[in-house]
């Protein structure tokens, strides 16, 4: 039997030697997780320390010297706690093992009874200590098993079979190696249980419990250090891929940036071609403006004269002010901030107002407009008449531009199918000419701001080259399309389809202007406030023709001084925005400050050269009533007057 005993202390020494080193290699393992490398570390450790232990009960035994005697017990003992400790921390393994490899939600209740099992079996072992329960040692401390022993394997006898039943059972999504290698620590202990009874001086159980956890350990850092590796590839794979991404990204950023360049100096160059041709457009009606007031004043006596050079003046300052409006609305349209209001209108009306707009430039150049109506069944629509008039307006003057004398013109209007869902009837506006036309180069880029077919000294025609794109903008507002087929000298078709929304059908009625007396205003008094001399002084002119009284003020604080000595002697007051030491919309706010809650509201009406729509928004946001776009129009002017003052 001893020289079993020799065999079993070098292999004992040869298994914690291979523990030791799979301590160092777990320790130093990056693959594993905090919580598996904890565990695995723990086992390692405990099952060192449990073949020191073994070989400290062979060595120590038979010393009779105080240190030996308590080291040969401490020895002994601890060999028998040892294999339930060593269970504790196995049982928290397989579970973290079949968590993270099987998905295993919760612990089993096999698992958690068999904790509880090593719990019992470690306080066993401290009773029988006390009570030598299990084992003796004789007065030469020679180790004896009691008649008892066998009761200390009842424990290990429970706990290995439910092991294998939870591995078995609850491991069924685990690899089959990795369900084999789980299960060899319950095989082959629970054999070495059934025999340890029967083997005296021999300690299968510790040995059988330690062999299985190094298999265990060896695998499981392989198949770590595997993973770890393919982990590391499927990184540098995704990092590769990323770069690649990246290049994608950069290379599509360099196109994108090249033709934001590329846009960017042909927009350039559309802006210095339009700054060139609106400087000619603009500086033309100015020449007409200058040189004719020269002329009239030069002959003021002669009356004929002087009214021919008014006349060519108003002439070229609606010209001037058409190119400055579309400048403004293309503007304002970029931004996002005109106004659209909804209103019911008549299509006749709209068209018959377009040819009358055009009819003095029809007759100097004998061109025929026609108009066709014939299939316009349902005349009433709900839209915003200033988007209708604008889109007619743009295309008839480009025909009429375009087209020689003697020319003809076409301005049909089709009525076509309803949209029940949106409540909506499509129509087609059709506008066409037999003018000079236009190249197919140049009706790719119609659309465009600034562009124009010629240059306006080549064409002898004034223009900005935004009219078209004002149309496609307001076309794209109101969901329609816009299409143009033209040919070089043979003339030129627009064709508009707009979906609008249908209107109540009723007689047309035309609303006739309410024509406000000359002496309709008699007596009224105006506070009128601009920073500019000129400007009041037209102001004034055009008022005192109505017989009212002006009073003026320079600024916003000198009109909401006038305002405070005395409230009741205003009728109305007609306010500019833009004034140094206090602006309109200041003064505007701060008058409204004074004025009583239940008293007089005295009616404030901007005069500016702020036209746009969020400027008017300003407006009656500080507490204006209403808003006049400079240069004054009179009728526009004398009828809000009429509406506040009637």
């Amino acid at each position: 039997m001893n020289g079993y005993v020799e065999i079993q202390f070098y292999l004992m020494s040869m298994i914690s030697s291979i523990c030791v080193v799979l301590f160092i290699f777990t320790a130093m393992s990056k693959s594993l997780t905090r919580s598996r490398r904890t565990l695995l570390l723990c086992m390692e450790g405990v099952s060192v320390a449990m073949m020191c232990f073994e070989r400290g009960a062979y060595l120590f035994e038979g010393t009779t010297s105080p240190t030996g005697s308590f080291l040969l017990h401490l020895c002994d003992f601890m060999s028998y706690v040892m294999p339930y400790v060593l269970n504790l921390f196995y049982v928290a393994f397989v579970y973290d093992y079949m968590r993270e490899e099987a998905g295993l939600a919760s612990v089993p209740k096999t698992l958690k009874i068999i904790q509880y099992l090593n719990g019992v079996g470690i306080i066993s072992i401290v009773l029988s200590r006390y009570h030598n329960l299990f084992y003796y040692f004789d007065a030469n401390n020679i180790y004896h098993r009691t008649r008892y022993y066998a009761l200390s394997y009842i424990m290990p006898a429970l706990i290995f079979p439910l092991m294998f039943y939870s591995v078995f059972h609850n491991g069924k999504k685990l690899r089959r190696y990795q369900r084999i290698l789980l299960l060899l620590y319950c095989i082959i202990p629970c054999i070495c249980v059934a025999a340890q009874p029967f083997l005296f001086g021999l300690s299968l159980v510790n040995i059988s419990m330690v062999i299985p956890i190094i298999l265990i350990f060896t695998v499981h850092l392989g198949q770590m250090d595997r993973k770890a590796k393919e982990a590391r590839e499927q990184k540098i794979q995704k990092l590769s891929e990323q770069q690649n991404r990246t290049q994608k990204k950069l290379d599509q950023s360099s196109e994108d940036l090249m033709r934001a360049l590329e846009d960017a100096n042909a927009a350039n160059i559309a802006k210095t071609r339009f700054l060139s041709n609106i400087s000619h457009d603009i500086r033309t009606p100015m020449n007409a403006i200058i040189g004719y007031t020269e002329i009239a004043l030069r002959h003021e006596k002669d009356q004929e004269r002087v009214s021919d050079c008014l006349a060519k003046i108003n002439v070229a300052s609606d010209q001037l002010m058409t190119l400055i409006s579309d400048v403004l609305d293309m503007t304002s349209i970029e931004e996002g901030s005109f106004e659209f209001r909804e209103e019911t209108l008549s299509l006749q009306a709209a068209v018959n107002n377009i040819v009358s707009m055009f009819s003095s430039s029809l007759e100097k150049k004998n061109l025929k407009l026609t108009v066709d109506l014939e299939e316009l069944k349902h005349d009433r629509i709900i839209c915003d008449q200033k988007f209708i008039n604008r889109i007619l307006m743009n295309i008839v003057s480009n025909s009429v531009k375009f087209t020689g004398e003697n020319g003809s013109i076409l301005l049909k209007v089709e009525e076509g199918a309803e949209i029940p869902a949106e409540e909506k009837r499509n129509y087609r506006f059709i506008v066409e000419d037999n003018g000079i036309g236009m190249t197919e180069e140049f009706l790719t880029r119609i659309f465009e701001p600034f562009e124009r077919a010629q240059t306006t000294t080549l064409s002898h025609q004034s223009g900005t080259g935004l009219g078209m794109a004002i149309v496609k903008n307001l076309v794209d507002h109101l969901k329609g399309k816009i299409r143009i087929k033209s040919r070089l000298g043979a003339g030129t078709t627009t064709i508009i389809d707009i979906p609008l929304k249908k209107a109540v059908e009723e007689p047309h009625r035309v609303k006739t202007p309410v024509a406000t007396e000359s002496g309709s205003f008699a007596g009224r008094t105006v506070l009128l406030v601009d920073d500019m001399p000129i400007n009041r002084e037209i102001a004034s002119m055009i008022l005192a023709e109505r017989q009212i009284n002006i009073e003026q003020a320079e600024n916003g604080l000198e009109a909401v001084e006038r305002y405070k000595q005395s409230p009741q002697k205003y009728d109305a007051i007609l306010m500019d925005i833009q004034m140094p030491v206090m602006n309109g919309l200041e003064a505007t706010s701060t008058i409204r400050s004074l004025e009583a809650p239940e008293g007089r509201r005295i009616p404030i009406i901007a005069i500016t050269a702020d036209a746009f729509a969020e400027d008017r928004l300003k407006a009656i946001y500080a507490g204006m009533d209403d808003h006049i776009a400079k240069p004054i129009d009179q009728e526009k002017l004398f009828g809000t007057l009429g509406k506040y003052l009637s």
